[in-house]
């Protein structure tokens, strides 16, 4: 490059100059001049060579000032070409990034086979075409940072497509396990939810409804955040369900589901971070090629400008400072000094203006004076700071629209988020509705199911009750089907004893037993005495009953309901609730479900007993004498009859006793009717305390009465026979301050089948038996000579 010509490589010829003109105006100067700068040959031939060096610059100066243009056109292509491929790549990566976002948030409900298509595929063409513009890029460029700094780019990309692809392969393999991590995830929610339905926990039911929208934010989000929150709403719901109150194997078993759902969520978790982590490494890879092609856009602005504004200028300079030179040292003195002033002045102007240019101010002018060369300078450089003007602002018009759209397309972003976090929003709300409206539905259809099966069970323990013969069936009815009504409660049946002085537990359920429960005075009960039920919600600042004490139930919550029939009262049902807590709503509505349900039990059960009991008070009635409290004539019609036919089925002997009173007429007419009804009740406990157990004792009429002895022989019954007539002697009626006469009886013995093999026959033997001892004396035992 040819140096510029300055002030101190001027200075001899305008010293010069100068001398010749003192000369000139000196006195007598003229002739010195005269004869100094006379025309010769020579001069003639030196001027002709400094003006054929003059149009030889000219033409120089054109064509160096042609090239300048040509280089300042080719380097605006270059600009325009390397401008445009960087906007390609920087939209590609835009593009990329945007199906990378779509990705993540709708892989869920993408279909495996779909991924390549919809996200692999479109990737990989944008891709493939940035790096075919990089390629393109490269072979423009010849500074070396800028070739690295594309290289780098294209690295960057190659390691994108690489790490998008795994995580495309990494979603669709999520895809389709977290779609059945999911379900079972929902599935486990669902069973906790109908448990603390069934258990009446509302508190964790509540807990459960945080543990949902916490889920459903991890779900659609997959932030940290959000799997600590569900995290910390499943160590809540184990720490409430480890302080209620409910039995031992119900909270394990809740335990045990509440394990499976941490088990599961942590299994989907863990699949969430692997993918979070890849792709969180590939988005940084991704981040790091868009800084880069602004660095190169920048190295080729900055390279540009530089060119554009100095060097491209410095050369022309440097050329024409190069030519004037050469010319101005040829030329003769008054050229010098005639181009010296203009051809500094151009100089000064032209260094200024690369100066300006280098600074980025592009309204930088070369003034268009001087001689045609100068001027057309002026005007090619003034040329050149339009065309760079017009390029900035081109690229700043590009500029301002690439960022209006990414405004434009920030703001659609921020409206979709803004809506997806309002339907979110929506949708946790309705969820949370749901949630709540779904367990009051299942907590209300279990409520229906329970006293449905109440209903049936509380049937069918009425119609066994109708059917049973006496308490003992009953009892075992109750204690079959209260045990059933009442699973998680204890209870206890108390009924009065027959002398009703006395409480008798006979049935219990739960943890308690009838053996241990014993008897108890009718005090020790707080409901027989108060009339009415005895509730007890908090056993540590209410009254307790004796009784429950005894039965080892007072740290419970429990309800004495007396049982009343016919304004008799029958006893005490009892029930000790070990899980029932009060203190809240459903607390609250289950104690009075169960207060309703043990009134209905408690009624019919004292319904049951007291029919049971009039049945057997009337059938009593019906085959029991009234005065001996000894079966009636046609009870012994009756056994007699069934008697017989298991002698004959069995082969075994029946014996049968007739005894009568002697000289009972003369003793009712001495002493009275009261006196021989004495005489009869005497005679009735003596037979039923003589009997075993399965003969039979009646009075047959009047004073006489059978005694019917089972699988008994003629000898055994003539001794029984013997041993109640000694006994009878023995009875002392006390009247009116005295001992009556003693008693005797006569004794007829028939046995079968000696002495008749049907009923009638059998009796009527015995009659005619005890008909002999009245004619033999009377105080005595004759067999039957009846064969």
């Amino acid at each position: 490059m040819a140096p510029g010509l300055g002030h101190n490589e001027l200075s001899p010829l305008r010293n010069e100059i100068d001398a010749l003109g003192d000369s000139v105006d000196a006195p007598g100067g003229e002739r010195g001049a005269a004869r100094r700068f006379r025309p010769d040959h020579r001069f003639t031939i030196g001027l002709a060579v400094a003006a054929s060096l003059v149009v030889l610059a000219g033409v120089i100066l054109r064509a160096v000032q042609e090239s300048a243009i040509e280089t300042l056109k080719r380097q605006l292509e270059e600009e325009d070409r390397v401008s445009e491929l960087i906007h390609r790549a920087r939209t590609a990566l835009l593009e990329a990034r945007r199906y990378d976002d779509e990705l993540s948030l709708s892989y869920r409900q993408t279909p495996p086979e779909a991924f390549d298509s919809r996200y692999l595929r479109p990737v990989a063409a944008l891709l493939a075409g940035v790096r075919q513009d990089l390629g393109k890029l490269q072979g423009t460029v010849d500074d070396a940072q800028m070739l690295q700094d594309l290289r780098s780019v294209q690295a960057a990309i190659d390691q994108y497509e690489a790490g998008y692809t795994a995580v495309v392969e990494l979603y669709r393999g999520m895809g389709a396990a977290a779609g059945g991590l999911e379900a079972q995830i929902l599935d486990q929610e669902e069973q906790l939810r109908l448990s603390f339905g069934q258990q009446r926990l509302g508190t964790l039911a509540e807990r459960l409804i945080e543990l949902r929208i916490a889920r459903s934010d991890y779900f659609s989000r997959h932030q940290a955040h959000d799997a600590e929150a569900v995290r910390a709403a499943t160590q809540a719901i184990g720490r409430e369900l480890a302080a209620s109150g409910i039995s031992a194997p119900a909270r394990r078993a809740l335990e045990a589901l509440l394990d499976q759902y941490r088990a599961l969520f942590e299994r989907y978790a863990e699949a969430v971070e692997q993918v979070n982590e890849r792709r969180a490494a590939f988005m940084k890879t991704a981040a790091e090629a868009a800084p880069r092609l602004d660095r190169v856009l920048s190295r080729m602005r900055s390279r540009r400008a530089l060119a554009d504004g100095g060097v491209s200028l410095n050369e022309v300079i440097g050329y024409a400072a190069g030519v004037g030179g050469l010319v101005t040292l040829l030329a003769a003195g008054w050229l010098a000094f005639a181009f010296r002033r203009s051809l500094a002045h151009a100089i000064e102007a032209s260094v200024e203006f690369a100066r300006r240019l280098e600074r980025g101010d592009f309204s930088a002018r070369v003034p268009e004076a001087g001689t045609p060369a100068l001027r057309w300078l002026g005007a090619a450089l003034n040329d050149m700071a339009r065309s760079l003007a017009r390029a900035r602002d081109e690229h700043l018009g590009r500029l301002s629209t690439l960022q209006q759209e990414i405004e434009t397309l920030r703001e659609r972003l921020s409206e979709q988020q803004k809506a997806v976090e309002a339907a979110r929003g929506v949708a946790l709300r309705l969820e949370k509705e749901y949630a709540r409206c779904a367990g009051d539905l299942a907590a209300a259809l279990e409520d229906v199911r329970v006293r449905d099966r109440e209903t049936m069970l509380f049937n069918e323990m009425s119609s066994l009750l109708h059917t049973c013969r006496n308490d003992r069936e009953a009892f075992d009815v109750i204690d079959l089907y209260a045990g059933r009504l009442f699973p998680l409660e204890e209870g206890a049946l108390l009924l009065l004893n027959a002398a009703r002085d006395k409480l008798e537990c006979l049935v219990a359920w739960g943890g308690l037993s009838p053996k241990s429960a014993g008897s108890f005075g009718l005090e020790a009960c707080l409901a027989l005495r108060l009339g009415h039920i005895h509730q007890v919600e908090d056993p540590a600042s209410s009254p307790v009953c004796e009784h429950v004490r005894a039965l080892g139930a007072s740290s419970h919550p429990y309800l004495c309901l007396p049982m009343v029939a016919g304004g008799d009262t029958l006893g005490v049902l009892h029930l000790s609730f070990p899980s029932l807590k009060g203190g809240n709503g459903a607390a609250d509505s289950l104690w009075e479900r169960k207060r309703n349900l043990a009134k209905a039990l408690a009624d019919q059960i004292a319904l049951a007993v007291s029919n049971i009991r009039l049945r057997d008070t009337l059938h009593r009635q019906s085959i029991r004498d009234p005065l001996t409290g000894l079966f009636n004539r046609r009870y012994l019609e009756e056994s007699l009859r069934r008697e017989v036919a298991r002698a004959e089925r069995t082969h075994r002997p029946l014996a049968l006793l007739m005894l009568d009173v002697d000289y009972f007429k003369r003793f009712n007419d001495t002493h009275g009717h009261e006196a021989g009804d004495a005489v009869l009740r005497a005679l009735g406990r003596l037979l039923r305390q003589s009997v075993r157990e399965g003969d039979i004792a009646c009075r047959f009429g009047g004073e006489e009465f059978v005694v019917l002895l089972p699988e008994t022989t003629l000898e055994i019954a003539r001794q029984r026979a013997e041993k109640i007539r000694d006994a009878t002697r023995q009875i002392r009626i006390h009247r009116s301050g005295r001992y009556l006469d003693p008693i005797s009886v006569s004794f007829g013995v028939a046995v079968y089948p000696d002495h008749g093999t049907s009923a009638d026959a059998l009796l009527n033997a015995a009659d005619a038996a005890l008909y002999q001892a009245k004619q033999s004396g009377r105080d005595r035992v004759m067999i039957s000579l009846r064969a």
